[in-house]
């Protein structure tokens, strides 16, 4: 394409007849001049001239603007190269066999590596694939994770991967580096239900884990491999969850029943339980726990208890009720016991948004917090931002997109038809589309995008 200019503004330049300033792209000086009409805060780039090679390859690539004689020599920001597919179309580069019976249902990639992650709910494992090398190759062999694994997400820095394993009711902690299972954790004593998706902060190291038709999600500590906080959510058989690292906070999509919801995965108030025998007592499957100190907890909050001497008062509930500033109650199954210790964890959601049960996929761009959501019973692909969740909306040829996914060094989003078997990329500025769908294999159920070779994964189970 034809070269083009853009502006830098800030700073002092110098004369124009004289800058006191040169620009780089990529590495690499690039034409600049100062602006005649504003010579102390406007600086002319150019990059894309013929033969320069700056606009051939999709990616995020570094813009500079250097002062050698300055005491802080160079300011840098980046700028997203975006795909043409009029130009170059996307294309199936492979298909990777999963083995009889996997049943591929869910995928994540180690962006820093340029590994991805599968999960295979039908053999119970996980299988990783190189996307480093020219075609993507698989990594080993299959990892033995819980039964049924539904959703991984991946810790970049930790190089680990979290799986969670719909059945047994626990996560896998898989070292990406051995191909071993470093941890279990244990669910089943958190809530009745079945835990599904999960996704991952590799900044702050916590999890979020999402529940099958529930009101409950909980976040785990990956630093300790313990529990961190509940809070209150309304979720179907196929929530989803995305995560923004740079805010700490994770969207989950309601996936069938309720609202989506937006969290911030280290805010909690954790309040002590007084002493056996009157900090828990359980009669006629109600407990009362008391605090040693006013809690701020309202009826229908969740509210994670841990440590109790007793066990069996431990998990994940909803208030029923608030009797006293110290106390509160929750409905829970069990013979009559009285107990202590521990504590109470609770946290609110950051915001509740209404926009269709029926939502399901979800991915965010960190760069810009901008998050797409698709919704499998309609035409309508949403992007909202994460801050004040604002949103726009894209109308799409054809209904049964499931999963979505986001590229943020080119600012460009995937998302995946399970009626179509295709996946379509969007601009998500305009918002449109971009080329034509791209067919992929039967019955997708998820997509992760590694950014640094700009290939999408996409997790088809039935073929």
């Amino acid at each position: 394409g034809a070269a083009f200019s853009f502006n830098a503004n800030g700073g002092y330049f110098g004369p124009v007849a004289a800058p006191v300033v040169t620009a780089e792209f990529n590495g690499s000086v690039r034409p600049a001049s100062i602006s005649a009409t504003n010579p102390a805060r406007q600086l002319s780039i150019t990059i894309g001239a013929p033969g320069s090679g700056d606009l051939d390859v999709p990616g995020l690539y570094s813009v500079a603007v250097r002062n050698s004689a300055a005491a802080a020599p160079i300011a840098v920001t980046n700028l997203a190269v975006q795909p043409a597919p009029a130009i170059t179309p996307p294309f199936l580069v492979t298909t990777l066999a999963m083995g009889a019976a996997a049943a591929p249902s869910s995928v994540a990639v180690n962006t820093a590596t340029g590994v991805a992650v599968v999960a295979n709910r039908g053999t119970n494992t996980v299988q990783r694939i190189n996307l480093t090398t020219p075609v993507p190759t698989l990594l080993g062999g299959p990892i033995a994770v819980g039964t049924s694994p539904t959703g991984v997400a991946v810790d970049n820095i930790g190089n680990r991967t979290v799986v969670v394993n719909n059945v047994s009711k626990n996560l896998s902690i898989v070292n990406l580096a051995t191909g071993t299972v470093s941890a279990t954790i244990d669910l089943s004593t958190v809530t009745t239900a079945s835990p599904f998706a999960v996704g991952v902060n590799s900044v702050s190291g916590l999890a979020l884990v999402a529940f099958q038709s529930t009101n409950i999600v909980v976040v785990v500590d990956l630093n300790t491999n313990t529990l961190f906080s509940a809070v209150a959510a309304s979720t179907g058989n196929n929530p989803q969850v995305a995560v923004d690292p740079h805010l700490n906070w994770a969207v989950v999509t309601p996936g069938g029943v309720g609202t989506l919801g937006i969290f911030n995965m280290g805010l909690r108030t954790l309040n002590a339980i007084a002493a056996p025998t009157g900090g828990a007592s359980r009669t006629a499957n109600s407990v009362t726990i008391t605090t040693t100190q006013p809690h701020e907890l309202i009826s229908g909050q969740a509210v994670l208890i841990s440590g109790v001497t007793d066990a069996s008062f431990n998990g994940a509930f909803t208030v029923t009720s608030v009797p006293t500033a110290t106390s509160f109650t929750y409905a829970q199954a069990g013979a009559n016991a009285t107990s202590g210790n521990g504590t109470a964890s609770y946290a609110s959601p950051v915001a509740t948004v209404t926009l269709g049960s029926d939502v399901r996929g979800v991915a965010i761009n960190p760069f810009t917090s901008k998050t797409i959501l698709v919704n499998p019973a309609s035409f309508g692909v949403t992007f909202m931002s994460t801050l004040d969740q604002t949103v726009v909306s894209l109308n799409l040829p054809e209904v049964g997109a499931v999963v979505a996914a986001f590229n943020p060094f080119t600012d460009v989003a995937v998302t995946v038809n399970a009626n179509t078997n295709a996946a379509r990329i969007i601009d998500p500025r305009t918002p449109a589309l971009l080329g034509n769908p791209v067919a992929v294999g039967s019955a997708p159920r998820a997509v992760a995008i590694d950014a640094g070779s700009n290939l999408a994964v996409v997790a088809n189970e039935t073929s």
